[in-house]
């Protein structure tokens, strides 16, 4: 199993390469499995005519959607507890604007 994070990030010929690699006796077996893992700019960038063929051997998909701004702030107060803080770092008003400028979507 191949896992490719930051998939979004790949180019062209990088994803043909992935495409190339599922290639080997696809219609008898399936040796190889790859999940690519990235932002919503991959789903856009695979489906043009010329990646065509990689999308078509896709089998699943998962889209990640955003959280709530409840969910924000739990995120956001469960993290810092992980990393040793208990009293509040961000006003509710800061976290309304980190839930706005990460579009609602949790990143590390």
């Amino acid at each position: 199993m191949l896992i490719l994070d930051e998939a979004h990030l790949l180019g062209h010929d990088q994803l043909e390469s992935v495409h190339m690699l599922t290639n080997h006796e696809m219609d008898s077996s399936s040796p190889f499995a790859c999940l690519l893992i990235g932002q919503p700019t991959l789903r856009r960038k695979i489906k043009p005519g010329v990646l065509a063929a990689l999308d078509q051997r896709i089998a699943a998909r998962y889209h990640m959607n955003g959280m709530t701004g409840q969910e924000t702030v739990d995120y956001l107060r469960h993290h810092l507890a992980l990393a040793g803080r208990t009293d509040p770092l961000f006003t509710e008003d800061a976290a309304a604007l980190i839930h706005t400028a990460a579009a609602a979507i949790p990143r590390h």
